[in-house]
């Protein structure tokens, strides 16, 4: 029995005495009963009375908690580094926190209301729609889903944003209505990073292929050369060596004296041009 209902008892159970007391003459010992019974009756009473100042205590202090709780969650909502929404099953927007409405640069009082639709683009709205038919058919089983996709975000004074979008799907504990709770991530720097970097490694890559293309080509121009310098070379030793043979040949005959006698100086002569002759075989001969 709740405390209303044992109050209501108590009153009318105070209501019978005072009809009893008017209607008859009570005896001294029907009197002495009476009264014993409003006694009684009182003590319910004051008892039922502090059961109610209990609860009323209770419920004071659970509303506060709930108050808090509350103010707790609004702030973490509005102070969250990413982006936040909150919309019913239709995609409208409730809530908006402060993150979002920078990344948009609007305010966030701009944003409730409005279809969250209106922020994408027209390539990235089928697969919002799609979010939203799952969710509430979740909704419909009961089944909470989270699901993270990519669209493209429109700022009505900025460029698009890349955003990774994580949807979580909740019952609202209030309304018991659906409860659409948007975490909004920017990733357009990250993806300007990759952009750059993909640049940046493209162009690597270009002049990589342009110096090994340089390496090739000053080898091949270096084996050209050396293949003319041999062939040079391989014609003036043949024909060096075509002269000292000759030389060489004639001072051998001198030397033999077949054709004269020679005189002292003479063979010193002809022995000095045969040693350099010989020498200067030697070296052609070196040369490879």
């Amino acid at each position: 029995m709740s405390s209303s209902q044992k109050i209501e008892a108590v009153y009318q159970r105070a209501a019978l005495l005072r009809q009893y007391a008017i209607a008859s003459s009570p005896e001294p010992n029907q009197l002495e009963d009476a009264l014993q019974a409003l006694s009684f009756v009182l003590e319910e009473l004051q008892t039922s009375e502090d059961e109610l100042r209990q609860q009323n205590q209770l419920l004071l202090a659970t509303r506060a908690q709930v108050e808090a709780e509350k103010k707790r969650y609004q702030e973490l909502f509005h102070l969250a580094p990413d982006g936040y929404l909150v919309t019913d099953g239709r995609g409208v927007i409730q809530e908006a926190n402060a993150a979002i409405a920078r990344m948009l640069k609007v305010s966030a009082n701009y944003l409730i209301g409005k279809p969250m639709s209106i922020f994408m683009t027209e390539a990235d709205r089928p697969a919002f729609y799609n979010a939203l038919m799952s969710a509430n058919r979740a909704s419909v089983s009961e089944q909470l889903i989270s699901r993270t996709w990519e669209i493209q975000m429109l700022s009505p004074q900025d460029s698009p944003l890349a955003i990774s979008v994580t949807l979580s799907v909740t019952n609202d504990g209030v309304s018991g209505g659906l409860r659409l709770l948007w975490m909004l991530h920017d990733i357009t720097p990250q993806q300007h990073r990759t952009q750059l970097l993909e640049n940046l490694n493209t162009e690597l890559e270009h002049q990589a292929q342009e110096q090994i293309l340089t390496s090739i080509q000053a080898q091949e121009q270096a084996e050209a050369a050396q293949q003319s310098k041999s062939e040079l070379l391989a014609t003036i030793s043949y024909e060096l060596r075509t002269a000292l043979h000759t030389i060489l040949g004639l001072s051998e005959l001198l030397q033999s004296e077949t054709v004269g006698k020679l005189n002292m100086p003479q063979k010193r002569a002809i022995a000095t041009v045969q040693n350099s002759g010989n020498y200067l075989l030697k070296l052609l001969n070196s040369i490879k």
